[in-house]
């Protein structure tokens, strides 16, 4: 059923139906979309933003696309949250300090943790909703991309911090909503017409004005 309603191309991205994008309107031009905490866990060296808000997917996704997409087995994700730093740029931030000395170390995470709270996290839907499909699993995502500018700082420090690092910078995006599915052979996972497991060639979201 759901796959009749999305069609989903070899790639493994979904067509979602034009009637079912979010128009675009007043609220989103708007800057006081949520931000409830910056979470930099040092270990494994992953950051989110907490966006979670009740009626947040509701803002995001308009009726009747909402319920047509429930009727369709997505349901709303649970602890909405922009991830900033996840655990593969992580894992590589972990494997640039390696080396150094323990201090060292110490140091330079705290200078990222600084960075991540002394940030302006304001972001804004652009009001383009994408579905993927996960890598691991076919459960398939309804994504909102943002426009979110904190990004391209967080990884221009990253890179003045660690140059030997090979970040994956992926486009700035809230999962909205999941339809789970069952775990499969990996597959391609993409965002729109950008490959999430490829990076991405440059950093560039325009600022909030």
């Amino acid at each position: 059923m759901a796959e009749m309603a999305f069609p989903r191309h070899e790639s493994g991205l979904v067509a979602v139906p034009q009637e079912h994008i979010l128009s675009l309107h007043v609220e989103a031009t708007e800057v006081d979309w949520p931000i409830h905490a910056v979470r930099f866990n040092m270990d494994p060296c992953t950051l989110i933003v907490d966006v979670s808000e009740v009626g947040l997917v509701d803002r995001l996704v308009e009726e009747p696309a909402l319920s047509e997409f429930s009727k369709h087995g997505f349901r709303p994700n649970s602890g909405l949250h922009m991830t900033v730093i996840n655990y593969y740029n992580g894992g590589q931030i972990l494997g640039a300090l390696r080396s150094l000395p323990t201090d060292q170390q110490e140091e330079i995470l705290q200078t990222i943790e600084g960075i991540a709270e002394g940030t302006d996290w304001s972001w804004r839907p652009t009001g383009e909703l994408q579905s993927f499909q996960g890598q691991k699993q076919k459960d398939l995502k309804i994504i909102t991309r943002v426009e979110c500018p904190a990004f391209g700082v967080i990884y221009e420090a990253l890179n003045r911090l660690m140059p030997t690092a090979e970040f994956e910078i992926y486009p700035p995006h809230i999962t909205l909503l999941k339809r789970p599915g069952e775990v499969s052979h990996r597959v391609p996972s993409r965002i729109g017409g950008v490959a999430l497991n490829q990076p991405l060639l440059s950093l560039s979201y325009p600022t909030i004005e």
